[in-house]
This record gives C-alpha cells, structure tokens and sequence, in this order.
C-alpha cells in the first residue's frame, strides 16, 4: 500500500476551484494513493467561534465530493475519515451530515 502523501489545506476557496482543484488534485494524481485519510475538522465553517474562517457547509459538501471522486477513481473508493474539530454544533452537524450524504451516497 502506498503511503507518504499529506496534503494540508483549507477549503476556504471551494467556490471556483480553490487549491483543491488545483494543487492537491495534482499531488493526489502524481501519487494514485491506495486509500485517502482524512482528518474532517469542521473549525473552519463561519460559524465556528473559533477559526475566524469563512468555509460553508456547501464548500465541505463539494470537498467530500472532490475526496470521494479521487478514492473511486484511485483508491477502489476506499477512505477513513475521523472527526476532528469544529465548536458551531449546528454547523459541525450540518457540515458533517453534508459530507455523510457524499460518502453514502445519498446527496441531497
């Protein structure tokens, strides 16, 4: 199994692309990973009292869309995330369910 790629960055740009669609799709490309981790930290969401940042539950949404297509098409659909963070309840609910609806397949 291939391992050693770790990508770390915020998905305050989701709308238009962002680094997602661009540096972190090229690393995940270059790499063909055999199984995607994530760390979903939900302290980023405007809500968040915390981060100060200005990510929507729509841009998480998008980001668990952009992770899923890469474990289809390089990883046999195969990820781990684990929950890290975020203080908003209702946007850590909101966020995380998002992301739930892509992984199982079920978008709203």
């Amino acid at each position: 199994m291939k391992t050693g790629i770790s990508c770390i960055a915020r998905p305050t740009s989701m709308a238009g692309g962002g680094a997602y669609r661009t540096q972190v799709a090229e690393a995940v490309e270059g790499f063909k990973p055999d199984l995607i981790l994530v760390s979903a930290g939900f302290d980023a969401h405007a809500a968040d009292p915390l981060a100060g940042l200005e990510v929507s539950t729509v841009a998480y949404r998008q980001l668990a869309e952009l992770i899923t297509g890469w474990a289809d098409r390089f990883a046999g659909g195969r990820t781990v995330w684990a929950l890290e963070g975020g203080y908003d309840l209702v946007a850590l609910g909101d966020s995380a369910v998002a992301c739930l609806r892509i992984l199982t397949r079920r978008p709203v």
